[in-house]
């Protein structure tokens, strides 16, 4: 500890930095008093590569330096910033050596001062994990630069997916303006080496896109007259993704869109380069991008299962890599996505042309794009009209085609027999909306529980605007129905985190998982479900949870600090769920939710725990705003 009377000047220098200028005056002062200030000369090895460590070390004066393991410089941290953060918020062990470059000065905070900070300030937490994420990237995009100049191609390990999609982009960006002649931004194209160009506007930002395709199909195949402006033959309202977003999110979407070229932008909205399918292809058999090109290509099921069978291992180098659970289920979800949509098109070609217009989508885990490596099947079809007797025919073969292809590649059969196969959930539009209907006007045990499915939909393949009309008619309904809201936030509070007296956990007492916590039934469930109810209630489109948070925030559901901790909860359970997925995969066990707390160091069952109590808050808060006490 510090004496007092350097506890003023301790206050003053927390005050300049992040996280610590982000606690109010009496956490600083609190956490200024316990603290120790330490000096090291330069050279000393101040965490080791491998060791625990639960503290954060603030550097006051002086410098140090991230190594990997072969000592290749990782990044260097100057005054102001934490050594520490990774293991002290991750539980696992330190990845990188950290090195003193200088002599340094440095404020020690131990485990239990970081454990009640965290606890008790939402902002300062949050800063932590935005600090994790940055130095989760940083190593990943490093080594693929020395694996780059050394001839090698990109380095083995986790996904280049995950670093920002400005170190991926093609840029500068090769851009003309709305005016020139198609012919002179084709000589431009040809003499860039470039298979499109950027149409830009005054202050830079993108207008449309002109790919060679364009020139092609639109002036040559059109006759169209080359001296005429640029502006006349491009593809315009763009879809841009921001420098920083992460490499997958330009993936997922280029996938949503079907859009082969996305234009990258800086801070301003100009132009900066842009990203294409093919710059997102790595040479890796474990790489989301690579499973869903090879997908995409299958000519059988026996296909499609054998390329899905890589996920467990994209899963496991995505864990090791200490991913974000919400980063994960993306990326597992846009698997199993061009998995069914593959497998629908296969069964077109053998039965031929569909009958009707059709729209194949999903519900659960999957439309939410939260799939772990332990997830069913759950989908159904909405078809354009009632059909005949010859039509229903067709649609029952595709459908068990698509849900036994699925079942084949390791997505198992619905339990409660929620997929196409099932002809009450094949059907046409309007039958959709009369079920919706019956459920928001009577909403019985069942129909709540059908509610709780099939109102998280999302698209997979064939006709888009008939789920986007299915999906605005349910959100319609259950917003005007109060009563209906009041019995879902009911029927969803029924999931309580696993939390008794004391705030203690409360684990299994007895069966296959005694002494375990169930980290989905009572951890994820209960956010899904009141984010669910929230999203509902104000109308909002969102399927994914975390989507569905961010949405809220700000609303009357949810202040802006109550939904940054609501995520920050959702995240840690998540997390550690697949974390005891990956190293059940690692031993050759069948993954599942159930986690032995014990086999969790102090902090990560404290971040657990902290977790749990966020979501009993949450769920606090529904239960009065719905008055669930009321419902019979």
């Amino acid at each position: 500890m510090v004496g007092m009377t350097a506890i003023n000047e301790i206050i003053g220098y927390l005050e300049q930095w992040e996280p610590f200028s982000l606690l109010d005056p009496e956490q600083r002062s609190w956490a200024a008093s316990r603290c120790t200030v330490e000096y090291q000369r330069a050279g000393s090895v101040l965490l080791a590569a491998g060791v625990d460590n639960d503290e954060l070390m603030l550097i006051v004066k002086g410098a140090a330096e991230l190594r990997d393991g072969e000592e290749a410089l990782v990044t260097k941290l100057a005054e102001g910033e934490c050594i520490g953060v990774l293991s002290a918020v991750t539980g696992q062990p330190v990845r990188q050596s950290s090195v003193l470059a200088e002599d340094t000065v440095f404020c020690r905070f131990g485990g239990d001062v970081v454990a009640k900070l965290r606890s008790d300030s939402v902002t300062f937490d949050r800063d932590l994990l935005e600090v994790v994420e940055e130095r989760l990237i940083a190593p990943r995009h490093q080594s693929a630069e020395r694996a780059n100049a050394s001839g090698s191609g990109l380095a083995a390990g986790p996904s280049p997916l995950m670093v920002p999609v400005r170190t991926i982009a093609r840029s500068p960006a090769v851009v003309t303006e709305a005016h020139t002649p198609v012919v002179d931004a084709a000589r431009r194209m040809t003499e860039q080496g470039v298979s499109s160009i950027l149409v830009v506007d005054e202050r830079g930002c993108p207008m449309g896109l002109v790919t060679d395709r364009d020139l092609r199909s639109r002036v040559v195949a059109g006759a169209f007259d080359v001296a005429r402006p640029v502006s006349q033959v491009m593809t315009s309202d763009l879809i841009t993704i921001g420098e920083h977003a992460p490499a997958f999110e330009a993936l997922i979407t280029m996938t949503e869109h079907n859009v082969h070229h996305l234009p990258v932008v800086d801070g301003t909205g100009a132009a900066m380069g842009f990203v294409s399918i093919t710059d997102l292809h790595v040479a890796s058999t474990t790489d989301p991008v690579f499973v869903v090109g090879q997908l995409a290509k299958a000519v059988d099921v026996d296909q499609v299962e054998a390329i899905v069978a890589s996920v467990p291992r994209m899963i496991q180098q995505l864990m090791a890599a200490g991913a974000l659970a919400e980063t994960v289920g993306r990326m597992v979800t846009m698997v199993t996505d061009a998995a069914s949509r593959r497998l629908c098109r296969l069964a077109e070609e053998r039965l031929g042309p569909p009958p009707m217009e059709y729209a194949l989508f999903c519900f659960g885990s999957q439309a939410r794009r939260e799939q772990t490596a332990y997830s069913d099947q759950d989908n159904a079809l909405i078809l354009a009209r009632k059909p005949d007797r010859d039509e229903r025919s067709y649609f029952d073969q595709l459908a068990r085609f698509v849900c036994d292809g699925l079942a084949q590649a390791g997505y198992r059969l619905c339990p409660g027999d929620i997929m196409a196969t099932n002809r009450r959930w094949s059907v046409s539009l309007d039958t959709w909306k009369r079920y919706v209907d019956a459920w928001v006007t009577a909403p019985t045990p069942e129909a709540v529980l059908n509610a709780a499915v099939f109102f998280d939909a999302r698209h997979l393949h064939g006709r888009a605007e008939l789920t986007d009309e299915y999906r605005r008619w349910s959100v319609h309904r259950a917003q005007a129905s109060p009563l209906f809201l009041g019995h879902l936030a009911a029927a969803g509070i029924q999931f309580k985190p696993p939390l008794g007296f004391f705030r203690r956990f409360v684990v299994e007492k007895d069966g296959g998982h005694k002494d375990q916590l169930d980290l989905k039934g009572r951890g994820v469930t209960p956010v899904i479900e009141l984010a669910r109810v929230h999203t509902l209630a104000h109308g909002l489109m969102e399927t994914n949870t975390f989507d569905r948070i961010r949405a809220l925030a700000g609303t009357p559901a949810l202040a802006p600090d109550d939904a940054a901790e609501l995520a920050v909860a959702l995240e840690h359970v998540g997390y550690y769920r697949l974390q005891h997925q990956r190293r059940q995969l690692e031993v050759g066990r069948q993954p599942d939710n159930h986690l032995d707390p014990q086999s969790l160091t102090r902090l990560e069952r404290e971040n657990l725990r902290r977790a749990f109590v966020t979501i009993d808050k949450m769920q606090d808060a529904l239960r009065r705003r719905f008055h669930t006490n009321q419902m019979a």
